[in-house]
């Protein structure tokens, strides 16, 4: 009898612990977040993100294809085409491209410069 007694504070207490790390943090509004990044060659250039929520990349050729919570960015050896739309040139000869979402604003640099930048809506 005493050890089963012993399990049934053991699984409270294990369960009150287990409670206390899932704790929201103040200000986030129950929301959970995570964080991708990566990245991948598309001909010459790499192009690299950083970004809360889930997200992937592939290329084929001189095209990169990203995938995240916003949408689809599709970078191109000169434009970027954001969810079908075309919203910036991008300088051709730029070996670097990094892409950053956060709080909703997606950011795209080429070559150290910011290229674009957009609240993203919901």
């Amino acid at each position: 009898m005493r050890c089963w007694r012993t399990g049934v504070v053991l699984a409270v207490a294990l369960a009150a612990v287990e409670g206390c790390r899932k704790a929201v943090p103040a200000g986030s509004a129950g929301r959970s977040s995570s964080h991708s990044s990566g990245g991948a060659s598309s001909g010459s250039r790499s192009v690299n993100f950083s970004v809360e929520g889930g997200a992937g990349i592939s290329s084929s050729g001189d095209t990169a294809t990203f995938n995240f919570d916003g949408g689809t960015l599709v970078i191109e050896k000169s434009r970027l085409v954001l969810n079908g739309k075309e919203v910036a040139k991008v300088p051709e000869d730029a070996k670097a491209i990094q892409i950053f979402y956060s709080a909703g604003t997606l950011t795209v640099t080429a070559g150290g410069e910011k290229i674009y930048t957009s609240q993203m809506g919901k």
